[in-house]
């Protein structure tokens, strides 16, 4: 291939001279000892031909050379052939360990995301957990705080209504006890709007109830216990400024005849004729006797002396009044009234302005009706009673019913004509309260 190549070429080869070959063998040797020995046999070669160069014809020195110049191409041949296969292995090496590192880093990849697959399925399902944990107790607490409501609002309920039933026995115990209207109103009023307060349908009947009882309150006449109990602190301040009774004219001696008359009157009946004296004698006869008819008893007056104690005892008899008023005593009031207005008409002045305006006051008094009848106000307590049995299902433990009226007080007698009593009584010497002796 060689020979071929260097006649188409046409150039003229070169002698070979044993010199320039064993040259050349040493520079071939030199490189080849400078390259890696593709085998120990092709190495034993080129150093027996080396020392032992043949005589060859230009013929065979072609080939030698052609031969030498392929055995050094297949040495660089082999030995890049070996070099790329130690590159190779070398490479497949490192490709081998970066896959083994690569696979083991998606082993160790996997292994996580599996763990963190793992951790993340157990975090779901804690915070699913954890969610429906808290959404049961936030449903528990809604269940809960609608409960509490409803309860919050059955016990505000049940708060007002047991005030309103408590107002209505206030009202009740005020009118019956104290026959205190104003108060009774105002309480039954509070009660109903308590009752308006919880806005239940089912309390109407209630309410309706108590409308009835203040409209019957208010339909009772009005006592003003105040203005009649300063008439009668007036009346006892103005007692002690009263005249007394005095002596009528008609029941004094009469006076002693004019002496100038007397002698006038004789020297007339000495002119006129014996039967005109007969009828002067009777006529004088009949005026020293005087007969008068009185439908009332005689009276003896007080002696001013005793004006203290008839003084004292009018004043508790009207303080006596004052309370029976305050006390809502019909009797005791009217009787304490007369019991002083026949005091005053019996040992006052009657013909003096002050004692008859006090008698007019004295009789305007004891006509006053300081104790209507009542009504009952239960109608509310009763209405509250039947919702609460139908509230419950149940008949009620304790059916409302009215305060006890109070029993009236017996009449207190009249005291014995002592210093300081109540009442006067007549005196052994002349009947008239205070009980002193002239």
């Amino acid at each position: 291939m060689n020979d071929s190549s260097e006649e188409k070429s046409g150039k003229p080869e070169r002698a070979t001279t044993p010199d320039s070959n064993t040259g050349k063998a040493a520079k071939a040797s030199g490189k080849a000892g400078a390259r890696k020995p593709a085998g120990r046999k092709a190495a034993d070669q080129d150093t027996a031909t080396t020392k032992h160069p043949p005589r060859r014809t230009a013929h065979g020195r072609a080939r030698g050379r052609a031969r030498r110049g392929g055995a050094s191409l297949l040495l660089g041949i082999l030995a890049l052939n070996a070099a790329l296969a130690v590159g190779g292995f070398y490479l497949w090496q490192q490709q081998n360990r970066a896959t083994d590192e690569a696979r083991e880093r998606i082993t160790r990849l996997k292994e996580d995301q599996q763990r963190l697959s793992r951790a993340l399925d157990e975090s779901r399902r804690a915070l699913d957990d954890r969610l429906r944990a808290f959404q049961e107790t936030q449903q528990g607490l809604r269940d809960d705080l609608a409960a509490l409501l409803e309860r919050s609002g059955h016990l505000r309920n049940d708060w007002m209504i047991a005030e309103a039933e408590y107002l209505i026995r206030l009202a009740n115990h005020r009118l019956l006890l104290d026959r205190d209207v104003d108060t009774a109103l105002a309480a039954l009023a509070t009660a109903d709007e308590r009752l308006r307060d919880t806005g239940d349908p089912a309390l109407i009947p209630a309410r309706k109830a108590l409308a009835d009882d203040m409209a019957a309150l208010r339909a009772l006449p009005r006592v003003d216990r105040t203005g009649l109990s300063l008439q009668l602190s007036a009346l006892a301040q103005r007692v002690a400024s009263l005249p007394l009774a005095t002596p009528s004219p008609e029941h004094m001696p009469d006076s002693p005849a004019n002496p100038a008359g007397d002698g006038e009157a004789a020297a007339a009946e000495a002119d006129t004729p014996w039967w005109g004296s007969l009828s002067g004698a009777w006529e004088i006869l009949r005026g020293l006797i005087v007969i008068r008819q009185h439908d009332d008893p005689v009276q003896p007056l007080i002696p001013p002396e005793q004006r203290f104690f008839l003084t004292h005892n009018l004043v508790l008899q009207l303080e006596q009044a004052r309370i029976a008023l305050l006390r809502g005593e019909q009797a005791i009031y009217r009787e304490r009234v007369q019991q002083a207005h026949t005091w005053v008409a019996r040992y006052f002045d009657r013909k003096d302005a002050a004692v008859a305006d006090s008698l007019a006051q004295l009789q305007s008094l004891s006509e006053q009706d300081i104790a209507p009848p009542l009504p009952e106000i239960t109608r509310g307590l009763a209405a509250i009673a039947r919702y609460r049995t139908r509230q419950a299902g149940t008949p009620p433990a304790v059916t409302a019913k009215p305060a006890p009226k109070p029993e009236p007080k017996p009449k207190p007698k009249p005291a014995p004509p002592t210093q300081g009593s109540g009442t006067p009584a007549p005196t052994p010497n002349n009947g008239a309260p205070g009980g002193g002796a002239t």
